[in-house]
């Protein structure tokens, strides 16, 4: 039987070094790259990547900032200096306060 080489066809690019938890977590707590960048880089998948940062203990970013978003709104900044700050959109901010109201 001839040998056509699909494996190494296949595994050309596939990463061969597999990333721990802790660096995953790392990639995602730095916030410089998105969850399908860091998903494309270590070779896991997303699921993989958010249970990863929840088995950490870390709360979610986008969690964050709609916390931050709310204690501006809370400061007393009117709701499009808080959308301009946060980088939401106004309706967004409207839709936080709501949830949280």
């Amino acid at each position: 039987m001839e040998d056509f080489g699909f494996r190494e066809f296949v595994d050309e690019d596939t990463p061969s070094y597999r990333y721990n938890q802790l660096e995953v977590a790392n990639l995602y707590f730095q916030g410089h790259l998105t969850v399908r960048e860091i998903a494309r880089k270590t070779n896991c998948s997303i699921g993989e990547i958010y249970r990863t940062v929840r088995n950490w203990g870390e709360p979610n970013r986008h969690r964050k900032d709609q916390i931050t978003a709310i204690n501006l709104v809370d400061s007393g900044l009117p709701l499009r200096t808080v959308a301009d700050i946060t980088g939401y959109t106004l309706r967004h901010i409207r839709n936080i306060v709501k949830k949280n109201g």
